[in-house]
């Protein structure tokens, strides 16, 4: 008995729906030149509404790329003169490491000499 009153309520609704669909096409071939005019403006403009919108997303999603683009050259341009930065400093390190070397020898040679004054004045 609940099976068959549901049933009948959809029936209903389905019967209700295509009566309403059919009223409003016999409504609409009935209505005037002026009211099928709006009618067809209401939807050109709901479409082009959907289609602004859509071409809206669009320039917004190219600008996000731009900006993803923009910074990822910034970050190249950074990037570049990090390496740059990076190889002098390098180039700093080996010439300050030839520097140290060079004066170590120069102590070594110093002592050595140093030594051998004391040798020589001892033996003499």
């Amino acid at each position: 008995m609940a099976h068959k009153k549901t049933n009948s309520k959809v029936v209903v609704r389905q019967l209700q729906q295509e009566l309403a669909d059919t009223l409003k096409k016999q409504s609409m071939s009935e209505a005037s030149p002026e009211v099928m005019s709006h009618l067809l403006l209401e939807d050109e403009t709901q479409d082009l509404n959907k289609k602004f919108g859509q071409i809206r997303n669009q320039l917004q999603e190219q600008e996000r790329h731009g900006e993803a683009i923009r910074y990822a050259e910034e970050m190249k341009d950074h990037m570049q003169k990090l390496k740059v930065k990076n190889a002098r400093q390098e180039e700093t390190i080996k010439h300050q490491a030839a520097q140290i070397q060079d004066l170590q020898s120069n102590m070594l040679k110093a002592r050595l000499a140093d030594v051998f004054t004391t040798e020589l004045e001892t033996t003499s």
